[in-house]
C-alpha cells in the first residue's frame, strides 16, 4: 500500500477498507429485507427472508425480531389477513 509506513498502517487500511465492504453489503440486505416481494409460493417467499436474516446473523448485523417478523407479515397475500390478526 502506498504511503503506508508501518504493517499496523497497513492492516488498519485493509481493515477499514473490509469494514466498509461489509456495511455496504449489511445495508444492501436489510433494504433487500424490508422490500422483499411475496412471489409465487409462500414457502420460496419464507425462505428468502430466512436466508437474508441468517446472512445478516453471521456478519453480526443487528437485526431485532420484529424486523424479522415484519418481513415476513408485511406481504403476504389476502388469503393470510386472517393470520395477522391473530
Amino acid at each position: 500500500m502506498i504511503g503506508l509506513d508501518s504493517s499496523a498502517a497497513i492492516w488498519a487500511k485493509l481493515q477499514a477498507y473490509h469494514i466498509s465492504q461489509i456495511c455496504a453489503r449489511v445495508n444492501k440486505m436489510k433494504f433487500q429485507l424490508r422490500t422483499l416481494k411475496h412471489n409465487r409460493f409462500v414457502s420460496v417467499y419464507l425462505l428468502n427472508i430466512k436466508k437474508t436474516v441468517d446472512t445478516l446473523v453471521v456478519v453480526d448485523a443487528l437485526i431485532t425480531i420484529e424486523d424479522h417478523i415484519d418481513a415476513m407479515l408485511d406481504d403476504l397475500p389476502d388469503e393470510y389477513d386472517l393470520l395477522l390478526q391473530l
